[in-house]
């Protein structure tokens, strides 16, 4: 059996989406609306059981249209979880980022770990999927859960071994590892921002902060609209009906809206949610985030 086993250095990302135990287990006091964002026209009851597996059939389908995007990165999906990997670490941080943006945009909201070191994997895959374990896989899984709402955390040495893997993007990218001290542990980890910018692949040689003033711009309405999904999106209805949920919303949409991010000042400062929420009032909220005239750049 060990001949079907193959190990390597790489890194490994872990993906849990928010929330999602509570709803498997019925303990979220859904309303039609909440049901109606997810299943309306389906055939099927409108409870909680087939909100849940609405969820992981777009789950599963952003999953395989990331596969074909990043046909360099292998991802195992176990309910509403997955791994993701590669040898090299430049893959698998931009999968990453991909996922974090796409996931938002459809209404799941998700949080997960990044490490780098020993990956132990089936040589191939087959119907039961591929297995997958080693120090990376530990430390991913572990370090997915010491934060509130959509941050991504990761090893220390994640960003140094990029450095000895791929100079060049490590400089394009560094200033978006960061340090994280953890409300609920008070530890200090390292922290993937992958928030800072939607278009990884076009950064200059030398990082966001040497981005036009128009690009980081850009950035930061981007960011702003996806604050108004977690707002106003009737997708994350469900989330808002306990009170973990909330708080993960609230984490995210207070990270997310930050003012002063890549030296851009705003007003757009989102504290607390509203009762109501659809595509209309989504709608109207981007195209004050687009038609706003208060942002400062900073030099």
């Amino acid at each position: 059996m060990g001949h079907q086993l193959r190990t390597y250095n790489g890194a490994v990302l872990f993906i849990d989406i928010l929330g999602f135990g509570a709803l498997t287990n019925n303990q979220i006091p859904l309303s039609v609306e909440d049901m109606d964002a997810w299943l309306h026209g389906s055939p099927h009851d409108h409870n909680h059981q087939f909100l849940a597996a609405t969820l992981l059939v777009e789950f599963r389908s952003l999953l395989q249209r990331l596969q074909l995007q990043f046909p360099d990165v292998k991802i195992a999906q176990l309910s509403d979880c997955f791994f993701a990997w590669s040898p090299q670490i430049e893959y698998v941080i931009k999968f990453a980022h991909t996922y974090m943006i796409e996931a938002i945009k459809i209404g799941l909201l998700s949080r997960g770990g990044m490490a780098q070191g020993q990956i132990i994997e089936t040589e191939r895959n087959h119907s039961l999927g591929r297995l997958i374990l080693g120090q990376a896989v530990t430390t991913a899984v572990a370090l997915e859960k010491p934060c509130k709402g959509a941050r991504i955390l990761t090893d220390v040495d994640l960003s140094i071994k990029l450095y000895e893997e791929n100079q060049v993007f490590h400089t394009t990218i560094y200033e978006m590892f960061q340090p994280f001290e953890s409300p609920l542990d008070y530890q200090v980890y390292d922290e993937f921002q992958w928030y800072l910018t939607d278009r990884l692949d076009d950064l200059p040689d030398y990082g966001i902060r040497h981005c036009s003033p128009e690009d980081k711009l850009s950035f930061t309405k981007h960011r702003l609209k996806l604050v108004n999904h977690l707002i106003f999106d009737p997708k994350f209805g469900w989330n808002a009906r306990t009170s973990q949920g909330k708080i993960h919303l609230q984490a995210t949409a207070n990270l997310l809206s930050l003012s002063g991010l890549n030296n851009v000042k705003h007003e757009f400062d989102r504290r607390g949610f509203s009762e109501h929420r659809s595509p209309t009032m989504l709608s109207n909220a981007h195209k004050r985030i687009d038609q706003d005239l208060g942002y400062i750049v900073l030099r």
